[in-house]
């Protein structure tokens, strides 16, 4: 497991949680889990119609899917099926990012059961806000659970089941709160 500090570039999450997704499963040398790859990454899984949503740049679901898939993982979207709530703006973002990719619906123990095959990138928006979305990755070493958020290089264990219940608080340098969604990577 990727345990060294690495620092994401702005708002590359997406690529950065896939970076060391990548390096976890073998398929890049620790030597490339650097920023210049982290870029080229993120050049590929960042959508522009988030400029418009949420005023940034931001990795997309289907465009980590795609990315990952080219780089040799299984790449699965989803989702907890007890999302309810969330403000008009959130639930229109929801529908045109996430729904249209039709996510397999599981409850929190399958969202945790899935970690037997792999790793999760989680989707989870920070300090309260369902419009600064971010990108953690939660993985499953020796029975115990870790996650590392690339906002902060930090790789913490934790309990999955406060994490992969469906707007659950918790910490990892900020507050931040489980979307719901997320992207199973495989080998």
């Amino acid at each position: 497991m990727y345990t060294d500090k690495h620092v994401q570039n702005g708002d590359a999450c997406g690529a950065a949680t896939l970076m060391i997704a990548l390096y976890e499963f073998g398929l890049i040398p620790r030597a490339e889990v650097t920023q210049m790859t982290e870029t080229s990454l993120y050049a590929k899984t960042q959508d522009t119609t988030f400029l418009k949503i949420l005023g940034k740049l931001f990795s997309s679901p289907a465009n980590i899917i795609k990315t990952a898939e080219s780089k040799g993982l299984i790449a699965t979207l989803y989702q907890k099926d007890d999302i309810a709530g969330l403000p008009s703006d959130i639930e229109k973002m929801k529908k045109a990012f996430v729904d249209i990719l039709k996510p397999m619906q599981v409850d929190t123990t399958g969202m945790k059961n899935l970690m037997d095959s792999g790793s999760l990138q989680l989707l989870v928006y920070v300090d309260g806000d369902p419009t600064k979305m971010h990108w953690l990755l939660m993985r499953k070493d020796d029975g115990k659970y870790f996650i590392y958020d690339t906002a902060f290089g930090t790789n913490d264990e934790v309990n999955p089941e406060d994490i992969l219940v469906f707007n659950a608080n918790f910490t990892t340098g900020r507050q931040n709160n489980f979307f719901g969604v997320a992207i199973l990577l495989a080998k």
